[in-house]
């Protein structure tokens, strides 16, 4: 399992380490990578200890995004489950769950801001309902069980980010609007 995302409070990674814990505890074998750096990390690692997840969850920090996809490459799947904070911060579209689907890398996330936009939940990835750590256990388990259903996911998320944001293809559309305003 590996997570992407500045350790800030809308990235939602307490709730993939309550959820971590409860594939522990269901006796699941798994290891979660967490990469990425923030405010909360001294708090996030206290957490994992106090869960007893050492050996199952690891904050490896910032890294090369070199070394990242390598990591994205060798995932079996992507978690971000974003959240909305008590004073209204969230993320839009995490670019970062677009370059895990870039790679064809099945997602769950959360049915926050646009997410639903690029995750189709069933069809592109995975949603669940944000502060839900049983529902996103629940997913992750499905996807860790189930190879048909990671590669079906993994290659609609990859053909809708090849379609639908792309940059060659946004920058054509964009191209011609300005020209239909032009020509008005």
């Amino acid at each position: 399992i590996i997570c992407v995302g500045r350790l800030v409070p809308k990235k939602g990674i307490a709730q993939l380490a309550e959820a971590c814990a409860l594939l522990h505890a269901d006796g699941r074998d798994f290891e979660c990578q967490i990469i990425g750096d923030g405010p909360l990390r001294k708090e996030l690692s206290e957490m994992i200890e106090a869960m007893g997840l050492q050996k199952r969850v690891a904050l490896l920090g910032g890294m090369p995004q070199e070394k990242l996809v390598l990591l994205l490459h060798a995932a079996t799947l992507f978690a971000l489950p974003c959240v909305v904070t008590p004073d209204g911060n969230r993320d839009g579209i995490p670019v970062v769950l677009m370059e895990a689907m870039a790679v064809g890398v099945p997602v769950v996330s959360t049915r926050v801001s646009g997410i639903p936009e690029l995750v189709h939940d069933g069809e592109t990835g995975l949603l669940v309902p944000p502060h839900d750590a049983n529902a996103l256990a629940d997913a992750i388990a499905r996807l860790l069980d189930n190879p048909r259903l990671r590669e079906r996911l993994a290659q609609a998320g990859r053909r809708l980010v090849e379609r639908e944001y792309n940059i060659a293809v946004n920058a054509a559309r964009k191209a011609r609007l300005f020209a239909q305003v032009m020509r008005r």
